[in-house]
């Protein structure tokens, strides 16, 4: 089970999964900041708490936009 986002951590999900939506691929950590009013290594920070929260994880096999949502059902 997806451990309880903060509202900070909402908001940066609710980014990710918007823009993923939209383009098919993940945000930069600069336009997750730029969007969110944070610093890249706020965002950094943040993204990383959702990795150990299971909502979202690292695709190892890219180098650039790695981030991916996890489904639900498949934490």
């Amino acid at each position: 089970m997806k451990e309880k986002l903060t509202p900070i951590q909402e908001k940066v999900y609710a980014y990710i999964a918007g823009y993923i939506t939209d383009f098919g691929f993940s945000p930069t950590y600069q336009e997750i900041a730029i969007r969110t009013d944070m610093t890249t290594q706020a965002v950094e920070s943040h993204v990383k708490n959702l990795v150990k929260k299971g909502w979202v994880r690292f695709n190892i096999a890219k180098k650039f936009r790695k981030i991916e949502l996890i489904p639900k059902g498949n934490e």
